[in-house]
């Protein structure tokens, strides 16, 4: 049974990433990695400095952006990280809704 086509990797719901392109039977996900994507070198158990790595970059992506305050900015990294873990979560997720303060 397929479940669906992803052009990015996933969290599985035993905690590992899904980086190999096809189907994986324990997800049910079919993986068709997009551009840039084929030679992802994820690791099972990422060190500090990786995951310190990885958290700048998702910061550095709304470092220009004018947040209201911090409960904004984590809401739009929620949403974002939301959309990555997707296929880990049995039924709904929260809704994000994103307005202009001006």
């Amino acid at each position: 049974m397929l479940d669906a086509v992803i052009e990015a990797p996933t969290i599985r719901t035993d905690g590992s990433v899904l980086t190999q392109p096809g189907y994986n039977p324990q997800s049910k996900l079919y993986l068709v990695p997009g551009a840039g994507l084929y030679d992802l070198n994820v690791p099972d158990v990422p060190t500090r400095d990786q995951l310190d790595v990885s958290v700048e970059i998702i910061r550095n992506v709304f470092t220009d952006f004018p947040f209201v305050g911090q409960a904004s900015r984590a809401n739009v990294i929620a949403a974002l990280l939301t959309a990555f873990c997707r296929h880990i979560i049995r039924g709904p997720v929260p809704l994000a809704l994103f307005d202009a303060t001006r």
